[in-house]
């Protein structure tokens, strides 16, 4: 058994992001890492259980504007809803689901 599938979200509190621009600063200059943003509680890996008692936002723009006191944590990226293979499809909202769902598997 490999465990439950868990995915990484950034977290929010009080309608702001934890995520400060210091801390993009960091990652680009290679002097933080995702491993130290979880230990700081800036991202939070969540299985689907707990995602059952949070609020997540889809984007909240590049500031987290848009997000409000009843988000619980935010998608690093809207493209992670879909996954990998998902999002490789070229414009999946004008297909219809069956042609998604068959692309996703071949």
């Amino acid at each position: 058994d490999g465990g439950r599938l868990c995915r990484p979200l950034l977290v929010v509190e009080g309608g702001k992001l934890r995520l400060r621009p210091i801390h993009l600063d960091q990652l680009q200059m290679g002097l933080k890492s995702l491993t130290d943003l979880i230990r700081e509680g800036v991202v939070e890996y969540v299985d689907v259980n707990e995602e059952n008692n949070c609020f997540v936002a889809l984007s909240g723009g590049r500031e987290g504007r848009g997000l409000t006191a009843l988000h619980t944590h935010m998608e690093i990226d809207p493209l992670t809803l879909l996954g990998v293979v998902a999002a490789l499809v070229p414009y999946p909202h004008h297909n219809q689901s069956p042609r998604n769902t068959y692309q996703c598997a071949m």
